[in-house]
């Protein structure tokens, strides 16, 4: 096989390098930085998991921050750049009957946050997780929709880190049951 002539590997990867040829690189923002006048800073809400950021506004519009939270972090508070940020991802872990679970909701609905220099801003995540479901009768056959969603209708998927399969989401089932107690049908629902 031959490589394009651009030097890329092709397919995914190489749109992939493509792409981060053409971005001009965002000086990384570290942990410890001084509470200087030139930036803000936002706390969690949550102890572990991180939240994608887009700005969409202030000196860097359309710039992305990934800010991200360990089980051994004592820092609560990472340092942004003043202006306001939207949440466009956001993953939630937690440890909950012994077992290790993830919520990761992504989307344009989160919510925004506004950062000032030398202030601190706590996020307003929800980790509420919303269940809609619907069943309509068409052309003879029944339709099933599952939605599960995070903050705002954000799409969110749950999974369980404890599960050997490749995809981690927690399955949804479904059993539809008929007026007089009789299994009419069952199955798997697909989400996130």
């Amino acid at each position: 096989m031959q490589a394009p002539p651009d030097g890329s590997s092709g397919g995914v990867r190489g749109g992939l390098a493509a792409w981060l040829r053409e971005q001009r690189p965002v000086p990384p923002i570290r942990d410890g930085a001084s509470k200087a006048d030139s930036c803000g800073f936002v706390e969690a809400p949550f102890d572990r998991g991180l939240v994608d950021l887009v700005s969409g506004s202030g000196d860097r519009p359309g710039v992305e921050l990934r800010l991200a939270w360990g089980k051994e972090d004592r820092a609560r508070t990472r340092p942004v750049p003043p202006g306001t940020w939207l949440v466009r991802h956001y993953v939630i872990e937690r440890e909950q009957g012994g077992r290790d679970w993830i919520l990761s909701c992504t989307g344009s609905d989160g919510p925004s946050i506004v950062v000032r220099a030398g202030e601190t801003v706590k996020m307003a995540i929800d980790p509420t997780v919303r269940i809609g479901w619907s069943v309509r009768r068409a052309k003879g056959a029944l339709a099933l929709a599952l939605a599960v969603g995070g903050h705002g209708g954000m799409e969110a998927s749950l999974m369980d880190t404890g599960r050997r399969e490749i995809d981690r989401r927690v399955p949804a089932d479904f059993e539809l049951i008929s007026r007089d107690g009789a299994r009419v049908a069952a199955g798997p629902l697909a989400y996130g």
